[in-house]
């Protein structure tokens, strides 16, 4: 059996086609492609072999392509770009074996922007939305944590409708600077350096690549932190930013665990824990109340903590369906609070640490006496008192806030 050789056509000019790509496609009995890519070839050389036009359909093309490779023939797949950045070769991997595959790398769409504003790319984080519209909420987390970020757009999806976009879900973004590179290589390529805000000054662009860029290291601090005004409440209870500080600090959270938070209000611990849980790290926001649980959806959408997932229902009820966790943060029980701790004793081999804060005596003594009946709790409380600052007229006067008390236990683990 012959290889299916994926050859990287380049930004779709002869000047950019490697000459080692060259030699397969002249020399394949199958050679697979667009329209465009075929008349593209036929400047080089007449084609020799038999072309099938992907766009025929993708089972179809993969269908002669393994009848192709039974019959030992030489068979070319011609991809844009680099086959290694969203393109076809993703899915030609997945339904052939590697040792099937000879890959022949092209320059990429990023790797000719970046060249051409004269940037290096080794730490650019890089995005696709062309028909790749879901990832629009990843975006904004990637300009919101990362200096350099490139986003390939296409289809619906121009700089028109991005700024538009921007601006409805995270206006805080208006005065990023962007590079835009339209129709790179071609005899239209343009190239704009503006702000968001001001995309819609210069023509819609969709066949591009937008480069977002911040212009000092100062934008890029406090990625992990979550302030107030951030949050959507619509008369939630929402934990204040100093003592979701210190429940993140209780918690002892770590890259890549597991948090249940329990009774999670507005999802400000959430949203705040996920932020320090690096990429592969998971929140549960449990919520039994309608109102609050929609209000979580809108943070979590408006602030892209696309690892925080909204959880409607009760606990301890709906904790069964959940991965085990690593840490626990009950900041409301509606009255369930022995129920929960004690389903949370059943968890085999669980030895993380249980948060909770709370305002009531009768919650704290609740669970202080749980702890105490249940020896192999280790436990510990703190008493937090945040005041701030209140101009009254031509007077500065203290306003404190509730008193919160913060519960921090740890089991011993069952072999200890």
């Amino acid at each position: 059996m012959g290889k299916i050789v994926v050859v990287g056509m380049g930004p779709g000019t002869l000047d950019y086609i490697i000459p080692k790509a060259k030699q397969y496609i002249l020399n394949a009995d199958l050679l697979v492609g667009t329209k465009n890519q075929f008349n593209l070839v036929e400047k080089i050389d007449p084609i020799k072999g038999e072309q099938f036009d992907i766009k025929d359909g993708i089972d179809s093309s993969f269908e002669k392509i393994k009848k192709s490779l039974d019959e030992n023939k030489r068979v070319t797949v011609m991809v844009s770009g680099d086959p290694g950045f969203y393109s076809l070769f993703s899915l030609i991997k997945r339904t052939f074996p590697n040792e099937d595959i000879l890959v022949i790398p092209g320059i990429s769409s990023l790797q000719l922007a970046m060249a051409r504003i004269c940037e290096s790319w080794e730490d650019v984080r890089s995005l696709s939305l062309h028909g790749r519209k879901h990832n629009l909420t990843k975006l904004l987390k990637l300009i919101k944590r990362h200096k350099k970020v490139a986003v390939l757009l296409g289809g619906e999806i121009t700089t028109h409708y991005l700024k538009e976009y921007l601006s409805t879900h995270a206006n805080e973004y208006k005065k990023r600077c962007v590079d835009v590179m339209a129709d790179l290589a071609s005899t239209n390529e343009s190239i704009i350096s503006t702000t968001v805000e001001n995309l819609d000054n210069y023509p819609v662009y969709s066949n591009c690549v937008v480069y977002f860029r911040k212009s000092s290291d100062k934008e890029n601090q406090n990625i992990t932190s979550l302030e107030d005004s951030e949050l959507t409440k619509e008369n939630v209870a929402m934990t204040k930013e100093e003592v979701r500080a210190v429940i993140i600090s209780k918690l002892r959270l770590f890259s890549g665990g597991i948090l249940w938070d329990i009774g999670a209000g507005t999802g400000g611990i959430s949203i705040h824990a996920e932020r320090t849980m690096g990429e592969k790290g998971k929140v549960f926001a449990i919520e039994q109340s309608s109102r609050a649980i929609e209000v979580i959806k809108d943070n979590v959408s408006k602030l892209a903590s696309e690892r925080v997932s909204p959880i409607h229902g009760k606990a301890p009820d709906v904790l069964s369906d959940l991965p085990k966790p690593d840490r626990i943060v009950i900041g409301g029980s509606s009255g369930k609070l022995i129920e929960i701790l004690i389903y949370i004793d059943g968890l085999a081999n669980f030895n993380g640490l249980v948060v909770i804060p709370t305002v009531t005596l009768e919650t704290l003594m609740e669970a202080i006496n749980y702890f105490k009946e249940n020896t192999r709790w280790n436990y510990q409380v703190q008493k937090l008192q945040v005041s701030r600052l209140d101009n009254v007229k031509h007077m500065s006067l203290w306003k404190g806030e509730n008193p919160i008390t913060i519960i921090t236990a740890k089991r011993e683990s069952l072999d200890e």
